[in-house]
């Protein structure tokens, strides 16, 4: 949200300062000149030079509290397990969790939302191919990934600009990317 509203500001002082001489309060309470804006866009460049890198975490915000709070809830005495260490047991079960894919689209493909499954010897489903399972794959995380329902009724069904707009913007994407 702050982003957000910082975004609006700094566009409001760029288009209206030259024309009623406001300035934009946090950064500066000059009004609109162009030495002013290169200062501006220059730092906002350096920004997101330094924000860049940490993109990728900020968007996963949401599916790390979830996987952590599915991991507090369901998993004994609240530890992570890894697929490796869920093979390695013999008393535990074949377990496969299912989750959906959404926007890998091929030619012929009429839809944008797939199916997926992961245990400790695959992930992938028919459709998409399967690939060998990351053995240091967190439990946590797929658990996760299978129940980001959210994002699959959104991105699947929903599947406008709008939702998806408000979906980054408010940050709610519970699903996270995985290397496939």
């Amino acid at each position: 949200t702050a982003l957000f509203m910082g975004s609006v500001g700094f566009v409001r002082w760029r288009i209206f300062s030259p024309i009623t001489r406001q300035g934009l309060p946090p950064v500066t309470s000059k009004s609109f000149d162009n030495t002013s804006w290169q200062q501006v866009v220059f730092w906002t460049f350096m920004l997101d030079i330094f924000l860049l890198p940490l993109a990728q975490s900020v968007r996963s915000i949401m599916h790390r509290y979830y996987a952590r709070s599915l991991q507090q809830a369901y998993f004994a005495r609240g530890e992570d397990k890894t697929w490796k260490e869920v093979q390695a047991n013999m008393l535990c079960p074949f377990l496969l969790l299912t989750g959906t894919v959404n926007d890998y689209v091929r030619a012929d493909d009429q839809r944008a939302i797939h199916e997926i499954s992961f245990s400790y010897l695959h992930t992938g489903s028919d459709t998409l191919g399967y690939v060998r399972c990351r053995m240091p794959q967190s439990l946590a995380k797929c658990t996760a990934l299978g129940g980001a329902a959210t994002d699959a009724f959104i991105l699947g069904m929903l599947d406008k600009l709008r939702y998806r707009f408000w979906l980054e913007v408010l940050n709610l994407a519970m699903g996270d990317f995985i290397p496939f």
